[in-house]
């Protein structure tokens, strides 16, 4: 009595002598299984164009995507010959995608040069005579594009099986192309909802610690002239530290709402040409006095023909403001910070650069983000200074980096362009 077959762990009958049946996959199977895996638009449409090849023995494939927002298309994958270059792009009203889409249904053309050669230019340049078939990817009836496949001139027809295949091919790749649009929009969303979470527990932070700290003194010090008998060079005093206290927590309430302004693409510009040379001597004297009260040496070395730029005055100044400011911060007494400006290529380059302690190369990414401080001078301010600066030199069409090494000092930079 032959003893039964038993199964693998797969569910795969295997015989008395233990071998296991050996299945084969068909090739849409097999395309099926590959877009199950894809994690991107690209992965998906690469995979449809290498499997039309296999599914159809056609000898060249390619997918039109509609570009959203551009009444285009654009050739954004290729398998095989005869194909038109990747991101080739063309209109989509009068497109071979807009032809078929017109049909709804998979559609077989018997040469290009048959074809309006205003509908499929680019196919009568890089395959001329060739047979066409193209069927439309649809998604909830929202046209996503087109899968285009193509044989030798010559060759024979496309069958209707061949019709069929590519139907389903289009179809895969829709539902594919949709699931990982609807993958990454997910992911997008939760980035977005942890990033506001971090947003909120930062201002919270900024709240409860850098608005408390200038109040308390504000408090302390109305107190003490409602309670106190004193002089009246004493009364100047605590009003000067009254009045010091709420200058910092205005600044920081503008801070943040230059942020907020900046995260909603909606901080205000006032460009017009500017002389640079004026503007970087006006930013050192303006910090001056601060240099001098911790002891710090303020030099510039600005070049006096320095074409204008365009540029909004009081923004600049708030970037050197920033610039200077953490220099102070980060310099020792007896330290030199020197503020330099030069043209190069087009924009004018201004530079902060001190003596001071340094910023460890692992920090140096994360500076420009917003309410990102280093571990060791957390206490130092609420981080929004140099995001702010960012955001300001980015909006004049510039750009800001920095240079630093542990215990020698620091160097920020920044371009503005040359007014034209």
């Amino acid at each position: 009595m032959a003893e039964p077959a038993s199964k693998s762990p797969l569910g795969i009958p295997v015989g008395p002598d233990k071998s296991t049946t050996v299945l084969s996959f068909s090739p849409l199977a097999c395309a099926a299984r590959a877009l199950a895996g894809a994690a991107t638009p690209e992965e998906v449409l690469q995979h449809v164009a290498d499997a039309a090849l296999a599914v159809t023995m056609a000898d060249g494939a390619f997918v039109e995507r509609v570009i959203s927002g551009t009444r285009t298309v654009q050739v954004a994958a290729s398998a095989g010959k005869g194909t038109p270059p990747l991101e080739t792009r063309v209109p989509y009203p009068g497109s071979l995608t807009e032809e078929i889409i017109e049909r709804g249904e998979p559609t077989a053309l018997n040469q290009v040069d048959e074809v309006d050669r205003s509908v499929a230019p680019y196919l009568a340049r890089h395959c001329d005579g060739c047979l066409v078939l193209a069927a439309p990817m649809l998604s909830e009836g929202e046209l996503l594009g087109a899968l285009i496949l193509l044989r030798a001139p010559g060759a024979s027809d496309f069958r209707e099986e061949d019709l069929s295949n590519a139907r389903i091919l289009a179809d895969l790749a829709a539902v594919s192309l949709r699931r990982v649009t609807l993958l990454a929009e997910e992911q997008r969303n939760r980035a977005d909802a942890e990033r506001a979470v971090r947003i909120r527990d930062d201002v919270l932070g900024i709240v409860s610690h850098d608005l408390r700290n200038p109040l308390n003194t504000i408090m302390l010090s109305s107190s003490l002239m409602l309670e106190q008998p004193l002089s009246e060079d004493q009364r100047v005093k605590q009003i000067e530290i009254v009045k010091r206290a709420a200058e910092r927590m205005n600044r920081l309430i503008q801070d943040l709402l230059d942020v907020a302004r900046m995260e909603a693409g909606k901080l205000a510009m006032n460009r017009s040409p500017q002389p640079a040379a004026p503007l970087a001597l006006e930013a050192v004297e303006a910090q001056r006095g601060l240099a001098e009260k911790h002891s710090i040496a303020l030099k510039s070395e600005v070049a006096r023909d320095l074409p204008q730029v365009e540029a909004d005055r009081d923004r600049l100044l708030q970037v050197f403001a920033n610039l200077i400011g953490n220099a102070i911060k980060f310099t020792r007494a007896g330290g030199v910070i020197t503020v330099r400006a030069e043209s190069s290529d087009g924009e004018v380059v201004f530079s902060v650069e001190d003596t001071g302690v340094g910023i460890r190369q692992e920090d140096i990414p994360c500076l420009f983000d917003a309410y990102w401080q280093a571990t060791r001078t957390a206490h130092l301010g609420a981080g929004l200074g140099l995001s702010i600066s960012k955001g300001i030199v980015e909006a004049h069409g510039g750009r800001i980096w920095t240079e630093s090494e542990l215990e020698k000092g620091s160097a920020f930079h920044f371009a503005i362009p040359i007014a034209r």
